[in-house]
């Protein structure tokens, strides 16, 4: 697909989209751009058969955006469903869709991969399961990641890799063979990370190699039964922001080169619905992380200067109020929390 036009192509019933080689996406620089979607809410598969990606992004500067689409591969050696393999920045943006599947079957050598090039990607509401194993394949590999509502589990290296920024808020990284995010740059800054669940990952939780300035962001997100660290900043440098958080049953330590404040509570079970590999059900089954986020329950917001209290639960699910309760509620992205006014 090339040209400086449009594209958008719809799927509009259950046939699943079949290829057997890589499609390159060729859009003019600035001006092209491509939409593959379902034609209505239902999720549509787009299988690959050969040892291929699905899409291979050459060209610069284009935008391309999927909705409503589930990416596997039945080919007995896979490829990622993306690559992108030239210099410049490619926007991939993704809403409601999945790579792989919950069984391991068709599932490609992972979401996005950077040969070349600035990949710049967005999810809003996917998942990514289970990559291949030989080698370890991530889960992402991207410079620069935004997810919202998301999950990235059971993959056989790291849930993500590859450069900062990221932005990443409500979305869980469990079960992966690796860390549950890797920033494997030396330097860099703007990492947030906000409402978020790092849980049983064979490494750290979060794995930063850059250098920590004050703009990074760890804020209401729980880190548990990781096998090494909760959070490891192997870089050093300045004090981000890492509190309001929960650390709990993780196998070396629950921070590494970094003292937790007293805001950030540890060896206090986060208590999950059910956190099994099978279920994942993240959301809190008991009182001892509600309404312990920030902003912080015990104060009225804006320093005490209005009469409204906040009420967020750390971690990636809020708790559900019983009818009645007189509360209203404000919703933003990545901080879900009762607001008390």
């Amino acid at each position: 697909f090339g040209g400086a036009s449009f594209w958008t192509m719809q799927a509009e019933d259950d046939t699943c989209l079949t290829i057997s080689g890589s499609i390159g996406l060729s859009a003019s620089t600035l001006s092209g751009s491509m939409m593959l979607k379902s034609s209505d809410t239902t999720i549509r598969e787009f299988r690959q058969t050969g040892n291929a990606t699905h899409f291979d992004m050459n060209t610069n500067n284009t935008i391309f955006e999927f909705t409503n689409i589930k990416f596997t591969n039945s080919n007995a050696t896979k490829n990622v469903a993306f690559n992108q393999s030239t210099a410049g920045i490619v926007y991939v943006l993704f809403t409601n869709c999945i790579f792989g599947s919950a069984d391991g079957v068709n599932c490609p050598n992972g979401a996005v991969k950077r040969t070349a090039g600035i990949p710049t990607v967005i999810m809003n509401g996917c998942s990514i399961l289970r990559t291949g194993t030989t080698p370890a394949h991530h889960g992402l590999d991207a410079t620069t990641t935004t997810l919202n509502d998301c999950e990235i589990s059971r993959c056989s290296g790291s849930g993500i890799t590859g450069a900062i920024p990221n932005w990443i808020y409500n979305t869980v990284f469990s079960y992966n063979g690796g860390n549950g995010i890797h920033t494997s740059n030396a330097n860099g800054t703007n990492g947030k990370y906000v409402n978020c669940v790092f849980d049983s990952n064979t490494l750290d939780g979060l794995r930063l190699n850059y250098v920590c300035l004050n703009d990074t962001i760890v804020i209401n997100s729980i880190f548990s039964n990781n096998g090494q660290a909760g959070v490891n900043l192997l870089g050093g440098g300045n004090t981000p922001f890492i509190e309001f958080n929960a650390f709990y049953a993780n196998g070396t330590t629950h921070a590494n080169n970094y003292t937790l404040n007293a805001t950030n509570l540890t060896g206090v079970d986060p208590q999950f619905v059910n956190g099994a590999s099978g279920t994942r059900n993240y959301a809190l089954n008991g009182t001892n992380l509600r309404a312990k986020g920030f902003p912080d329950a015990t104060r009225f917001i804006a320093a005490d200067q209005t009469n409204t209290k906040s009420y967020v639960d750390i971690g990636v699910a809020q708790t559900q109020e019983t009818a009645g309760a007189g509360s209203s509620f404000l919703t933003q992205p990545g901080m879900n929390g009762g607001i008390n006014g």
